[in-house]
């Protein structure tokens, strides 16, 4: 079972979301779950174009910060829509993204749909559930030695999407 981490979005002085972010990433012992030099996907919604329902930059931009901190190497990603709009390709996808204010400048890592360009990079793999059914699911990208599963969704721990990060989960290069 994956680990959940929520962090409560109201603030007071001295103690606002970035810091709330900071003191969460130090709970989670990322020097431990991060080797050196790891690439380390932070994944993320980029939003819709116009619209406001994603992540704030800066709380990427912490999260980004932290990984950073214990050495690894942090990229942040999303994966493209299986419906027509502004995230079907990734270079629509990328356009969104930095309208919605997301570009390697701001977030402080280099930005990578995680399904390439026609969100096609996939690989199929099955998935045995609780009720012991079998069930295949599509994983974008590479598998890593730590048990990645499908759509990003790991063995170290899953970020709730109320909570900036969605996802930490080292990857192998």
């Amino acid at each position: 079972m994956s680990e959940v981490y929520f962090v409560n979005t109201h603030g007071r002085p001295n103690r606002g979301m970035l810091q709330k972010l900071t003191e969460l990433c130090d709970k989670m012992n990322l020097g431990e779950m991060i080797d050196r030099s790891d690439m380390v996907a932070v994944k993320t919604h980029f939003g819709e174009a116009g619209c406001t329902a994603f992540i704030p930059v800066m709380y990427v931009r912490t999260v980004v910060e932290q990984v950073k901190k214990v050495d690894g190497r942090p990229f942040v990603t999303d994966s493209n829509t299986l419906y027509v709009g502004g995230r079907a390709s990734a270079v629509n996808h990328l356009r969104t993204a930095a309208n919605n204010g997301f570009t390697m400048e701001t977030v402080g890592a280099p930005i990578i749909i995680a399904d390439g360009l026609k969100g096609h990079d996939f690989q199929e793999i099955e998935i045995e559930d609780n009720r012991r059914r079998s069930q295949r699911s599509r994983f974008s990208g590479d598998r890593d030695r730590r048990g990645t599963t499908a759509e990003g969704e790991d063995r170290i721990g899953r970020l709730s999407s109320r909570c900036p990060a969605r996802h930490l989960a080292p990857h192998r290069a």
